[in-house]
């Protein structure tokens, strides 16, 4: 019996993003099962594994269907334009499974192309796996065959390694007294023209705190920067409120896990979430989440209305003053890797 080779094509961290970190957590899975895999990326940096870069995607995958040497392809890119060119491979016998991470874009009807496109890779590719149960009929009403989606959440428990607080965050944490507040994400990205992901609502969110009390601290980690001009416009907005001493921006702290369990509430303000996979690390540590009603959140998560300020507030308050504790119901957030690595079918015989 020979074990069938596999593929992960997708952004391995760095840049840090849910995305990619799914990606990591999965090959330190495969690791863990002792399963070789191959990770074809589009991006540089100093990654913590081997990685074979592939330039512009969309040339690499025409090179690819004639190079691959691959069984399995587990393809997270997110164009369709990429998906129908990998799903080709299924015409040389291999098994194509794609993760469908989000869907923002993917408002009906499409045009008669794209449906095509759709319609094409859905006959080739083996499944779609898709992280939010929405995306079940919003991907089939796009053309993709029912019978071959499966909704997986796309949480795997990560390395809980606390790297202890480098000096400068001690100096602004102030105490062991001050409660905490972690959010993260990327800086500059946008959904319907909104900040996707909330950061001037925790710039405001910290103006209001501050106004009520002292033993308050608010760390925005940033996972990249899409938008500079944004991200300079946030600092400076920070710097003139007088909220120095109490908000501050962390480029995507290697200490992070250890700030996590010190926080007393996660923050999540997103306007649109495929899953948040943010959210269920933190509850997976205890923290409680303050998130908004933007999309499905677990049931543990303490929910305001999308974009309100005011509710942001109140919900974010009654945590800090103890009324709204995270309730112990076990473990919220079961470990999805071993179903994802069940789809690829690795015992099976190569052909």
């Amino acid at each position: 019996m020979k074990q069938r080779k596999l593929a992960q094509v997708g952004v391995y961290p760095p840049p840090v993003g849910g995305i990619s970190v799914h990606i990591q957590r999965l090959c330190r899975a495969l690791d863990a099962r002792g399963i070789p895999v191959t990770i074809y990326d589009n991006t540089t940096g100093e990654k913590d594994r081997d990685v074979k870069y592939t330039g512009k995607i969309e040339t690499w995958a025409l090179r690819y269907l004639f190079g691959c040497r691959e069984d399995v392809i587990h393809v997270h890119f997110l164009r369709w334009q990429v998906r129908l060119l990998l799903s080709l491979l299924a015409l040389r016998g291999k098994r194509v499974i794609f993760t469908v991470h989000n869907m923002r874009g993917e408002e009906q009807p499409l045009s008669w192309i794209k449906r095509l496109i759709v319609k094409v890779t859905s006959r080739l590719a083996y499944r779609f796996i898709v992280v939010n149960p929405e995306f079940v009929d919003r991907l089939a009403a796009c053309g993709v065959d029912p019978e071959k989606i499966v909704f997986i959440p796309p949480f795997i428990h990560g390395q809980q390694d606390e790297i202890p607080i480098s000096p400068e965050v001690a100096s602004f944490l102030a105490s062991s007294d001050t409660k905490l507040l972690l959010a993260n994400g990327a800086v500059g990205t946008y959904h319907k023209g909104v900040d996707l992901y909330g950061i001037d609502l925790i710039v405001d969110l910290a103006e209001r705190l501050a106004g009520m009390r002292r033993d308050v601290r608010i760390i925005y980690c940033v996972t990249h920067v899409a938008d500079p001009v944004y991200y300079e416009k946030l600092q400076q907005q920070v710097s003139e409120r007088g909220l120095t001493e109490v908000f501050c921006f962390l480029h995507a702290p290697p200490e992070y896990q250890t700030l996590l369990k010190r926080s007393a509430v996660f923050l999540r303000p997103t306007n649109s979430d495929s899953y948040g996979i943010s959210v269920y690390e933190a509850l997976h540590s205890g923290v409680p989440v303050v998130a908004s009603d933007a999309d499905i959140r677990p049931p543990q998560t303490v929910l305001f209305a999308d974009r309100d300020l005011d509710d942001f507030l109140a919900k974010t308050v009654s945590v800090l003053d103890g009324e709204r504790a995270l309730h112990e119901q076990g473990d919220p957030v079961p470990d999805y890797a071993e179903q994802i690595i069940a789809l690829y079918g690795l015992a099976e015989r190569a052909r």
